[in-house]
């Protein structure tokens, strides 16, 4: 065995440090040396940081701007206070922020409105709908020479389409057109998919008219509402309808 081997496994004397006196038991533990590095490198570590402060603070220019000086302001003591920017102004308006809110949701009505109508012109140019708003008021009368013609008259035959097509008013398409187009007056199919898609365009434009009417009525409700955060004098009246708000004419200066 070697003598570093016999260094390491032979028994060391064990590691003791002189205790507290009996007669100073009552200031606690005896500090030992790793206490006293802990408390000092603290100590010289904040005493460092102080004095980079103080360095800071001399050499300072009053007249240099830095970024905040916004969210701050100097009290009567000297001091520098910063300003929480969750707190609210001072000279915050509730009434005008709200007056903005409400002109922003109105041009976001605005637009939506105008997108509807740029899709409702879009789907009556695509379709050629006539009258879309209901039942069309414009009729097509015919007249019989007699009561013979009037008895056998077949709608189909006088307009030279088949019986299936008769049901779309707005575009009655004739047997010579229906032989250039691929739908075939043989393909039951086909006529039956034609027709569905018609319901479907007339359902979507009807949506479309539908929101249009809501977005106009949302607009109408957020003006008047925007009017009753104004500053100009109004006076409530109360009817069974409904509260109507009477605003006083005012000079213009």
């Amino acid at each position: 065995m070697s003598s570093t081997t016999f260094k390491n496994i032979a028994p060391k004397r064990k590691y003791r440090e002189r205790a507290q006196l009996e007669s100073r038991n009552g200031l606690g533990l005896l500090e030992k040396k790793k206490d006293y590095k802990q408390r000092a490198v603290h100590y010289h570590k904040k005493e460092d940081k102080m004095n980079k402060l103080r360095l800071k603070a001399a050499l300072k220019n009053p007249d240099e701007y830095y970024h905040k000086m916004k969210k701050s302001r100097q009290t009567k003591d000297g001091n520098i206070q910063y300003i929480d920017e969750d707190s609210e102004d001072e000279n915050f308006d509730v009434k005008e922020y709200k007056k903005i809110l409400k002109t922003q949701s109105q041009n976001l009505v605005k637009l939506q409105k105008y997108k509807d109508q740029n899709k409702l012109n879009n789907l009556k140019a695509e379709n050629q709908f006539i009258n879309v708003g209901g039942q069309s008021q414009n009729t097509h009368i015919i007249f019989a020479d007699n009561q013979q013609k009037f008895d056998n008259f077949n709608l189909a035959k006088h307009y030279d389409t088949i019986p299936e097509l008769l049901n779309n008013k707005s575009n009655i398409l004739k047997k010579s057109q229906l032989e250039t187009q691929i739908l075939d007056s043989d393909d039951e199919e086909t006529i039956k998919q034609a027709s569905q898609k018609s319901k479907a365009n007339y359902k979507k434009l009807a949506d479309t008219i539908e929101n249009e009417k809501k977005m106009e009525k949302l607009m109408m409700k957020l003006d008047y509402q925007k009017n009753l955060l104004g500053k100009e004098k109004m006076k409530l009246k109360k009817y069974k309808t409904g509260n109507v708000h009477k605003f006083f004419n005012e000079r213009k200066k």
